[in-house]
């Protein structure tokens, strides 16, 4: 996908989390791996790319068609552009590991993005996605350490 404007990174990001998803799921058949955590967090992937997408919503028009893409040419260590892959993680820490670090990378992302914002709409857009995925990924962390509990 090319990533050229506001809306363009709303739906990639969408898209990374539901591709995420469905690898949890694949990974879920697995079976040395904790089938439920995977589970739940296939479930949260799922939610959290409905969320990402309401925020496409939230926006304004013209704050959507604002060109990001010499943002995102000045960043190349965006390693998530390309599709999720689980294929190599053989424990489910692994995979949560894997989950955990790319969520961090997208918070980066969005970070560095709201950096370079300067019109207030934008900002304020950038700031609720920047909460949002911040505090899903403590939700899913709780959520895991409450499963390990078990």
């Amino acid at each position: 996908m090319q990533i050229e404007q506001f809306s363009d990174i709303l739906e990639w990001t969408a898209n990374y989390h539901k591709a995420l998803a469905e690898q949890l799921y694949c990974c879920c058949k697995k079976t040395d791996l904790n089938k439920l955590v995977l589970d739940y967090l296939a479930m949260h992937e799922n939610h959290l790319s409905k969320l990402i997408l309401a925020f496409k919503n939230l926006g304004k028009t013209g704050e959507l068609d604002t060109y990001f893409v010499e943002y995102i040419n000045d960043k190349p260590d965006i390693p998530l552009l390309c599709p999720p892959n689980l294929d190599d993680c053989t424990t489910y820490e692994q995979v949560i590991e894997h989950v955990m670090k790319r969520h961090q990378q997208i918070i980066e992302l969005f970070s560095y993005l709201r950096k370079q914002m300067v019109v207030g709409h934008q900002i304020e857009l950038l700031d609720s996605i920047l909460e949002t995925e911040q505090q899903e990924i403590k939700i899913m962390a709780h959520g895991i350490n409450r499963a390990h509990e078990l």
